[in-house]
């Protein structure tokens, strides 16, 4: 991952931290030794991440998917998953590493794996907790690809998932 990969203002998401931009390259001096530092402000929760240039690669960084992608990651939301809701308590305890992971499929495959249709009894608190971060976590990536408010993309991915939905995964 270069300087040419992530330009100043490109867009990345880290797997912990979610969507930041980079915002400049920054030199840091240690111990007589001259570092050149990417940075990564990350909104969001008003963080800041510096990495060491020729660390990039290693960061765990990636630029937004493509405009395709995310028709293909809508698609997968509207699948039928296959996990039982017995199942789903075991999966909570994953979710959050699949997020983390900052893979987008699989942060999809969260979200479709956690969803309860409106007409099912109550959901349990860990469940929909999940469901949320991965739904959040998508919508923002979405917003931001599509050029629309993060809100409307929020919606999008929730009616993906509402809609009459194939067995297929």
């Amino acid at each position: 991952m270069s300087d040419e990969q992530f330009p100043d203002g490109s867009y990345v998401v880290h797997g912990s931290h979610g969507i930041g931009v980079i915002s400049g390259t920054q030199s840091v001096e240690a111990a007589g030794i001259t570092i050149e530092m990417r940075v990564v402000a990350f909104e969001a929760t008003g963080m800041t991440l510096r990495i060491p240039a020729p660390r990039m690669s290693e960061s765990g960084l990636r630029p937004l998917v493509e405009p395709h992608d995310v028709e293909e990651i809508l698609a997968l939301l509207a699948t039928r998953s296959k996990v039982r809701h017995a199942d789903q308590y075991r999966l909570v305890a994953e979710s959050e590493q699949r997020i983390a992971t900052g893979d987008i499929r699989k942060t999809a495959r969260v979200a479709r794996d956690m969803f309860r249709s409106p007409g099912h009894r109550e959901t349990p608190y860990s469940v929909e907790r999940a469901f949320n971060a991965a739904v959040d976590r998508l919508a923002d990536e979405i917003a931001l690809v599509l050029d629309i408010d993060v809100h409307d993309a929020r919606e999008r991915v929730v009616n993906q998932l509402t809609d009459e939905r194939p067995d297929t995964v």
